[in-house]
């Protein structure tokens, strides 16, 4: 009899077990069926953008791309301030606390 029992007890704790593997499992393949379905709708957003009406819509929309950069640079030194505008020393001093200059 007490075989019986323990093999009763044994039972239980395997189908407790079972149950709670088989809603871990329910849950990661809940989980992954719900991911399959966000990369499914994004493959389709992706799929649209091979049509060329579709395409041919955002091209008139964006910008034409650059293909070239250009940057341009100078730099005025304090010979130009004083020499060619010929600037007064109180009114260099006035520049430089309170002007901005192009950086």
């Amino acid at each position: 009899m007490e075989i019986a029992w323990s093999a009763v007890g044994l039972c239980g704790i395997v189908c407790l077990l079972f149950c709670v593997l088989a809603g871990h499992w329910r849950r990661v393949l809940g989980q992954q069926a719900q991911t399959i379905r966000r990369l499914g709708e994004r493959v389709q957003n992706l799929e649209e953008l091979g049509d060329p009406q579709f395409r041919h819509r955002i091209g008139e929309s964006a910008p034409m791309p650059l293909e070239q950069v250009f940057t341009f640079s100078f730099r005025l030194s304090d010979r130009f301030w004083r020499d060619k505008l010929e600037i007064k020393n109180e009114d260099w001093d006035f520049i430089r606390n309170f002007g901005s200059f192009v950086g």
